[in-house]
């Protein structure tokens, strides 16, 4: 902006920091058709989707009749929204004339498999995916960002999780002639075929726009909401200066990588994408600092993010802060921390969520496939009101010294109030056990579903306690938090005539989070993301 002669403020042009991070790689071709029709191996990779084996087992039984002499190997992953082991990657790149990846019926799981198959397909193993129809948004955007857009694949309707036995035969019928079709055209002859081996893809590149001029603030503005760059609110326009100005205070040059995803094409978030988002979030310099912690934390592969940033439950990454910094930044602890109206809370939790939507595509239409979404994904970071806990904070238990600058992230796919008014600990105890489990019991989230997944042992179950539940329960002698988690582990798997176990692997993973929220005699549980672990970064 400047002030022409005549005192009339005439808007200059202004250069703009993209915030996106990466383009997609090269187009890749896919791996040759098998040597023949006859004797072939054919490895089913299954997810562990509820029927996902049972169908394939349905399709290897189709293949049969079209595939003389077939031998298939079965292979299940360790959780649906990552790759398969390396010791069975190894193993079907060494032995396998082909392989089918199913089944793609969740957000998360849609995109995972279409990449598992893409990843064999690098490998010189010719690949099919089974995908739902309703999940083909993050398909497709997976091939692209692949660089193989065109990529055949096979589709079947959406869902597949309650199918009979003698429904999914009736998938098989159709499937397996497709699969066939998918393996021996189109591709080149078998003789030719390219090396064997684990294959590293290119990983895509900065893109040459990465700063973009425009007339003014409100041209730009416009031009970030039609592009989708903006979670739907306004957003401070990220000039170079102020993403110069977040960098310099922290002490980056903005080519720093941060993390990258490899589950999406080896995606990176830089120093420099962000700054930028963190502009547009409302940060100011003195944010940068937690903003860059909790990216660290999100690009942790146990924090799994294209998990739960994928998924049709809508996941939120909750951020919790830890130590002085909490002060420093006026991060809420107390009343309301939960919500709106104070610009650290809400400033850094929108710049996380602004780095996922950006960096990561996280995008309707694209990675992002939530069902309904959830309000928490605008931003939801809160303080621990430490100082005023009767119990250790969460960075301590997990191991940092008292007074450490922290934050900890995790994922949350619904939550449940308990509010009651008693003055009995066990009844209290009894209560919010009562509201958790029947959440679990009703979402998913009990043993009879949840717990064959490798992130059983890590999950986290989260309860926020405020100032008149925390009273209670000290008076009540669960003053001592090892103590406290244990009642609540037993509350949320004893045997009862009613509801199910919920999916907790031990009382450790239970964790307790102090906010002093007074005037209400209140508990909520944070029901986790199943596949995911709470990540601590410290910050600095």
């Amino acid at each position: 902006m400047t002030v022409h002669e005549t005192g009339q403020l005439i808007e200059t042009g202004i250069d703009v920091v993209s915030p996106l991070g990466m383009v997609a790689r090269e187009a890749s071709s896919v791996a040759p058709s098998p040597p023949g029709r006859e004797g072939l191996q054919v490895a089913l990779v299954s997810n562990g989707k509820a029927n996902a084996t049972e169908l394939l087992d349905a399709v290897a039984l189709r293949l049969a009749d079209l595939l003389p002499g077939l031998r298939v190997v079965h292979y299940r992953k360790p959780s649906v929204s990552v790759a398969p082991t390396d010791e069975d990657l190894e193993q079907i790149i060494a032995t396998a004339d082909a392989a089918v990846a199913a089944i793609g019926d969740c957000g998360s799981c849609s995109s995972r498999t279409m990449r598992d198959a893409i990843e064999l397909e690098w490998s010189g193993v010719p690949s099919v995916a089974i995908v739902a129809d309703a999940l083909l948004g993050p398909v497709e955007f997976m091939r692209k960002l692949s660089g193989m857009p065109d990529y055949p694949f096979c589709v079947t309707e959406f869902p597949v999780g309650n199918l009979t036995p003698e429904e999914l035969g009736e998938r098989a019928r159709v499937l397996a002639p497709r699969i066939v079709e998918l393996l021996f055209e189109g591709r080149p002859d078998g003789d030719s075929a390219r090396p064997r081996g684990a294959v590293e893809p290119v990983p895509a590149v900065p893109p040459a726009d990465s700063t973009r001029s425009y007339r003014g603030h409100e041209p730009a503005l416009t031009d970030f909401y039609q592009q989708g760059w903006t979670d739907g609110l306004p957003v401070v326009v990220p000039t170079v200066e102020r993403v110069e100005e977040m960098l310099a205070g922290a002490g980056l040059t903005g080519d720093e990588v941060i993390f990258q995803v490899p589950t999406r094409n080896s995606l990176t978030v830089t120093t420099r994408l962000a700054a930028a988002n963190a502009v547009m979030a409302g940060c100011g310099p003195e944010h940068f600092q937690l903003v860059l912690a909790a990216a660290r934390a999100l690009g942790r592969p146990q924090y799994n993010l294209h998990g739960h940033t994928a998924t049709l439950s809508g996941a939120q990454q909750v951020m919790v802060v830890n130590g002085p910094i909490r002060h420093r930044l006026g991060i809420n602890s107390g009343e309301g921390a939960l919500g709106p109206g104070t610009r650290a809370n809400n400033a850094v939790g929108r710049a996380l969520r602004l780095i996922i939507r950006n960096g990561c595509r996280s995008v309707h239409g694209q990675f992002d496939r939530s069902t309904f979404g959830h309000p928490g994904r605008f931003s939801w970071c809160f303080g621990e009101a430490e100082e005023k806990s009767p119990w250790p904070s969460l960075a301590v238990e997990l191991g940092q010294p008292a007074g450490t600058d922290t934050v900890s992230l995790f994922a949350s796919v619904w939550q449940a109030s308990t509010i009651s008014h008693t003055r009995d600990a066990e009844q209290l105890l009894d209560e919010i056990g009562l509201g958790a489990r029947t959440g679990c019991h009703v979402n998913w989230l009990h043993q009879e579903v949840a717990n064959d997944s490798s992130f059983f042992a890590v999950r986290p179950f989260v309860f926020v306690v405020g100032h008149q539940h925390a009273q209670v329960l000290v008076d009540g002698g669960y003053d001592d938090k090892p103590r406290l988690s244990a009642a609540i582990y037993d509350r949320l798997v004893r045997p009862d005539d009613t509801l199910r176990p919920a999916s907790i692997a031990d009382p450790d993973n239970v964790r307790i989070v102090y906010v002093h929220g007074t005037g209400m005699q209140q508990t909520w549980f944070f029901a986790p993301f199943q596949s995911h672990e709470l990540t601590l970064e410290p910050v600095g």
